[in-house]
């Protein structure tokens, strides 16, 4: 009886939570449907609404931030200067800054945001970090807005952290550039600004989680000329000496890599929480004076170091710098950096580093390997190639280029040493015995076409390649079995002994597409409604000499070609390094382009090794 009883309580205990549900659902239906339920920001929370969303934000943070590692270098000046730029574009109107109070159009928000300087001593380094980092949902903060920038957001919370104990001068003395006049551009000086004259009460949080005065606002917004913004950072003179070097230093760059740059930010393809806020209000106009102006008009400064140079960090560096570790997949710098920016639209924009800021090289190669770079050019290598790089190769890399002149010139790069006797030897047995199934015994390809000529590579990208399939940085599986059982010793020798062959050419079959003139075009021009660059911008005679990543397509066989770009066009490729734009490019392509594009390479005389 009594588990009869126990049986019917329970069934009407569920029946009736059952209908209150239903009830309750029906209920908030209706106050949905008929506007009953009041969003109005100018009404006061319910306490208990107010309790539970402010308690859950604040178990959120403290919960989620416990654990994330605070870097030790937060007091650092530039650092801070660095912070407060930002600070003073996006954040001041609805939190205030030192000395100065909250606009009456913050105030009015619901949830009103807080004042930081009476209650940023209620946050830890890591939550401070952590709602940067993410926002917060349904109010007005937002994530930030470059994901994978941590250190920009480690840089606001180091000016954050010295809100409370700045005052509005010294505030005003970081985000102000100087007054110098500046040549073919108006400059603008910000709008000064006075002490509040109010007293904030430090509430504790539980009590009073937004202490926000409604007096003393005093609005000091950036200047609309584009030189007075870009010179609180990056100076008058381009050298990024306000902010110790944090901001690089756009003196030494071309204005038409300056102008990539912008465009790039402005478009989201280069991530910075602090210059995609920036580019994006620019105008085609502002963003070409810029670029005229930082990179023509000045004279070219360069960067101050604090302290001399770890001479081992710099040959660490020059080595690098150099010679690359291609075994690593790391290409010598100086197979691109060697060259200063061009001004060439069709070419593959590259900066100017030599005498750039050490830690600003250190903070974007970190951000390289971390993939939270974004990239200028069409084509950037950096991505794949700083994944490989250890902290202490960034830093010698940085140290040796922020030592080295504005003006230096490179080192004469080595030049390729013929194949000794005993590597003949080697590759020739190499080449018979394991090479010749699928390249034939003359490394030109396969009769039909689909395998690649090897001869009309030069030896760095054949030592590339065989490293990287060795490593699985390409994924092709006959290849991988092949590498992975070559040394050192063996590696060097075919790459050493195909790159030195003279090019040969075999009878090509039919070709791929008779239609040569298309092929021309996407080759020398690119189709720009596509979004499809030239081929030629990366595949041309003079990166594909320094740069050990990009094969010569010139006299290449047209089935294998039209092979490689059909895998790409498919998403299929996964026998290509991670870096490579050829997939998005051959997927806004369609196939009659492809067949056109693999026809006129093949149709080619090989480019010289």
């Amino acid at each position: 009886m009594s588990g009869f009883f126990n049986t019917r309580f329970v069934v009407k205990l569920v029946a009736v939570a059952g209908a209150l549900g239903i009830f309750g659902g029906i209920v908030a239906l209706v106050l949905i449907f008929t506007g009953s339920i009041n969003l109005a920001a100018n009404t006061k929370d319910p306490k208990l609404l107010y309790k539970v969303v402010h308690g859950t934000f604040k178990q959120w943070v403290s919960s989620n931030a416990d654990g994330i590692p605070v870097p030790d270098d937060l007091d650092d000046p530039g650092r801070i200067a660095l912070g407060a730029q930002h600070y003073a574009q996006n954040c001041t109107r609805c939190h205030g800054g030192p000395g100065l109070g909250q606009n009456p159009m913050a105030l009015a928000m619901k949830p009103t945001p807080q004042h930081l300087p009476a209650v940023i001593d209620q946050f830890t380094d890591a939550e401070l970090f952590f709602i940067l980092q993410k926002g917060v949902m349904m109010s007005a903060m937002p994530a930030w807005p470059a994901e994978g920038r941590d250190d920009e957001i480690w840089s606001t919370v180091a000016f954050i952290r010295q809100i409370d104990d700045m005052s509005v001068a010294e505030y005003m003395n970081l985000v102000t550039p100087e007054p110098t006049e500046v040549p073919e551009m108006d400059f603008g000086l910000l709008a000064s600004a006075e002490e509040m004259d109010f007293y904030v009460t430090r509430y504790p949080m539980e009590e009073h989680l937004y202490a926000a005065p409604t007096g003393g606002f005093a609005d000091y917004a950036l200047s609309g000329v584009p030189v007075a913004q870009c010179a609180t950072c990056h100076g008058t003179d381009g050298s990024g000496a306000p902010t110790g070097g944090e901001a690089p230093n756009l003196s030494i760059q071309s204005p038409a890599y300056i102008k990539a740059a912008l465009q790039s930010y402005a478009a989201g393809d280069r991530h910075s929480g602090y210059m995609q806020v920036v580019a994006a209000q620019l105008s085609d106009a502002q963003i070409d004076a810029l670029g005229n102006y930082y990179g023509r008009t000045l004279p070219t400064v360069a960067t101050t170091m604090d302290t001399a140079p770890d001479a081992e960090l710099v040959a660490l560096g020059e080595t690098l710098a150099t010679q690359g570790r291609p075994v690593d997949g790391i290409s010598a710098c100086y197979d691109c950096h060697g060259k200063s920016g061009t001004d060439d639209p069709d070419g593959v924009l590259v900066p100017q580093i030599a005498a750039q800021s050490e830690i600003y090289l250190t903070r974007q190669l970190r951000q390289f390997r971390s993939g939270g770079r974004g990239q200028t050019a069409i084509w950037s290598p950096m991505t794949g190639v700083a994944h490989n790089l250890s902290d202490a190769d960034i830093a010698g890399v940085s140290a040796y280029f922020a030592a080295l002149q504005i003006d230096a010139t490179p080192p004469t790069q080595p030049t390729d040493v013929p194949a000794t006797a005993e590597q003949t030897a080697m590759a020739t047995d190499l080449i018979s015995g394991v090479c010749s199934e699928c390249h034939e015994a003359d490394i030109l390809g396969a009769p039909s076409g689909e395998t690649p000529n090897l001869t009309l590579q030069g030896p760095d990208y054949i030592e590339r390649q065989l490293y990287d399939f060795r490593a699985g940085r390409r994924d092709n599986s006959r290849m991988q079995q092949t590498a992975i059982r070559l040394d050192e010793a063996q590696i060097q020798a075919l790459s050493a002994y195909i790159g030195g062959m003279e090019i040969g050419l075999r009878q090509p079959p039919e070709p791929v597409s008779t239609d040569l003139a298309l092929g021309e075009q996407l080759a020398r021009r690119g189709m720009p409604d596509q979004d499809v660059p030239s081929c030629l911008t990366c595949h041309g005679e003079a990166n594909t000499e320094s740069l050990s990543q990009v094969p010569r397509l010139h006299g290449q066989n047209g089935a294998y070609l039209l092979t490689r770009l059909e895998y790409f066009q498919q998403g299929d490729a996964d026998d290509i390094t991670d870096y490579s734009p050829m997939p998005w490019i051959a997927q806004a392509m369609s196939d009659e382009q492809l067949r056109a594009a693999a026809a006129w390479f093949a149709a080619q005389e090989p480019l010289a090794k």
